[in-house]
């Protein structure tokens, strides 16, 4: 399913998923509940075509959504889509995200790609006074805690092949 841009929709800022552990994709993340991740038709088939039987044991499938990346004047990566419909009402939780994305929804965690080619990102705690910042080179965070180098390493790699291609590019996300 395409994202439908045409609605009354407006954009919705996703966020690097940062607890990824393997892989070798960057993820995003939708909402609390929902990561996105670059559309392979194989992953697609399998994911549409999957015995009941198996469905319990796999990650739920909610759709296709169309991201697009784009390079803000401060270095920040703007991450955007539209909310297909059925994604929104597949979410049942009050506290959910989801259910407030029309309302101010921040995200967590941003992208900064630094002149060096390395990627940073900043965790945007709920208290705007007390922001913490990824140093570029090490993914150690002002308050000394650790960020996943692996997470680091895919987010770079996608964001390298974005870079080449163009300023504002779209990407199927599953």
């Amino acid at each position: 399913m395409a994202a439908d841009s045409g609605g009354s929709y407006e954009p919705l800022q996703l966020e690097p998923f940062i607890h990824q552990v393997g892989g070798h994709s960057s993820m995003l993340q939708l909402d609390d509940d929902t990561i996105c991740k670059p559309l392979i038709p194989q992953e697609l088939n399998f994911y549409k075509s999957a015995p009941d039987t198996l469905k319990e044991f796999m990650a739920e499938y909610k759709g296709c959504i169309e991201v697009t990346f784009s390079e803000a004047r401060d270095g920040y990566l703007d991450l955007t889509t539209f909310l297909p419909t059925p994604l929104k009402k597949s979410s049942s939780k009050p506290n959910s995200r989801q259910n407030s994305l029309t309302d101010e929804r921040k995200a967590k965690h941003r992208i900064r790609l630094c002149q060096s080619g390395n990627i940073q990102i900043e965790s945007i705690p709920f208290d705007e006074a007390k922001k913490k910042f990824e140093e570029c080179n090490h993914g150690k965070g002002q308050n000394g805690s650790l960020l996943n180098p692996w997470v680091l390493h895919c987010h770079q790699k996608q964001m390298k092949k974005l870079q080449k291609s163009s300023s504002t590019i779209s990407q199927s996300e599953i």
